[in-house]
């Protein structure tokens, strides 16, 4: 998990950098065309689109190791609480015996809700990561709004009937 947290920061610039490449040969069409840069463009896009797989692939691949484990770990869990239970009813007596089973019941279930309550708090840490590269950089990404008065709208309009 400490691996990939790193990466996901990444993964957010390395999104930048695909979109500013995309948006750059769009908008520059007849530019790269007259110069003769499609060549140049396209190698600067598969660039950024193989830096963005690759840290993409890496970063799913460790999320995807993640559950395996947390299952393990609940597993493990689950496993060594009914194993300390068997022998605590094994040794007990009789009357005790409903007692301390229901008690290792809930005990069970209460340490798969804590487990899964920091797997949980994991998953929020990470969207919190994105969320908050996201809004660093949300001035950048929000166009800006402009106000168009009825006499502008109006002057253009006659400026065309002109031409």
């Amino acid at each position: 998990m400490i691996i990939a947290l790193p990466k996901f920061r990444r993964i957010q610039q390395l999104t930048d950098n695909l979109n500013r490449s995309a948006r750059e040969n769009i908008s520059g069409l007849r530019v790269i065309r007259a110069y003769n840069a499609e060549k140049y463009q396209e190698d600067k896009f598969t660039v950024a689109n193989n830096d963005l797989t690759y840290n993409n692939l890496y970063t799913n691949s460790v999320m995807a190791s993640l559950m395996p484990s947390i299952s393990m770990i609940m597993s493990g869990l689950s496993l060594a609480i009914y194993w300390v239970g068997a022998i605590l009813i094994n040794d007990a007596t009789l009357p005790s015996r409903m007692e301390i089973f229901s008690d290792m019941i809930v005990f069970s279930s209460y340490a798969v809700q804590v487990v899964m309550g920091f797997m949980m708090l994991i998953m929020v840490f990470i969207l919190l990561l994105r969320d908050d590269y996201r809004n660093k950089h949300q001035a950048i990404l929000q166009p800006k709004m402009y106000k168009i008065t009825p006499a502008v709208v109006i002057f253009e309009h006659n400026l065309r009937n002109l031409c």
